[in-house]
């Protein structure tokens, strides 16, 4: 059940600005569906209403406490929010990606605020994959890793909890790795607004070639992960890409928020 004291006192009593608790109203469910819990979603502005699932025991709770409680992916906490909401509202069909979309919670958060967007969520493993459907319902989902380049990948740490597990490369993998340029030339009727990448250390290889996409992104946000993965140099190859590039460096919670400058 949801009983962890601190998650519930977010829910209800944190309305600080860029808290959840100003912008939604909460209602966990007291007991479990279908062996899940349950909280329902409403905005406390506009239409928006969402029944989200969580698994027990997963770190379903925590994520959901990152995306929807602590505003990981409020753009109005940057300078210069009024400049990219413009943008957004100028854009016939935006598009969002959401890389690593673990359970659709980032994807269903960037629904409610960014609602014309076409939001795009890419997730390996196939039982995240299963929730992620359930929680952003209208969301694009790929079933499939994100690389550099077309290649087969595995996940590395399938004991691990599901929103820490990490892919490699791998020619008897059995997933698929698609690339952000594939998806963009799938979809050329779209315009790129927000690129959001949790990917647990493999955004040291998407960084590493074939970069050109992130030019087309005016809002690009990245955990990197060398907290995690000390030695590794994983977010090395994304500071080598964006450093001569006219665009801020902004960090925020466990993010990089990589801004273009628009002029």
């Amino acid at each position: 059940m949801i009983n962890d004291p601190a998650v519930l006192a977010k829910m209800f009593f944190y309305h600080r600005k860029h808290c959840g608790a100003r912008d939604f109203r909460f209602r966990p469910r007291l007991q479990r569906q279908d062996g899940m819990d349950v909280i329902d979603i409403r905005a406390k502005e506009g239409t928006f209403r969402a029944r989200v699932r969580l698994r027990p025991g997963s770190s379903d709770l925590a994520c959901f406490e990152q995306v929807f409680l602590e505003n990981h992916y409020d753009l109005r906490r940057l300078t210069g929010y009024e400049d990219l909401a413009t943008l957004y509202h100028s854009l016939a069909k935006p598009l969002i990606l959401d890389l690593g979309a673990n359970v659709g919670f980032a994807s269903l958060y960037f629904r409610r605020f960014w609602p014309s967007a076409t939001v795009v969520a890419v997730e390996p493993d196939a039982a995240n994959v299963e929730q992620l459907r359930m929680n952003a319902p209208g969301t694009e989902v790929i079933h499939a890793g994100i690389a550099s380049k077309k290649c087969r990948i595995r996940i590395a740490n399938q004991d691990d909890l599901p929103w820490a597990y990490k892919t490699e490369e791998s020619d008897a993998g059995a997933i698929e790795a698609t690339t952000i340029r594939e998806i963009l030339d799938n979809m050329p009727a779209y315009q790129p607004f927000i690129c959001k990448i949790d990917i647990e250390g493999a955004e040291k290889e998407l960084f590493s070639q074939n970069t050109e996409w992130i030019q087309r992104f005016p809002v690009i946000v990245v955990e990197i992960h060398d907290w995690l993965l000390r030695g590794q140099l994983t977010a090395k190859n994304l500071l080598l890409a964006i450093a001569d590039l006219d665009r801020d460096f902004i960090i925020l919670s466990e993010n990089i928020w990589s801004i273009a400058n628009m002029r």
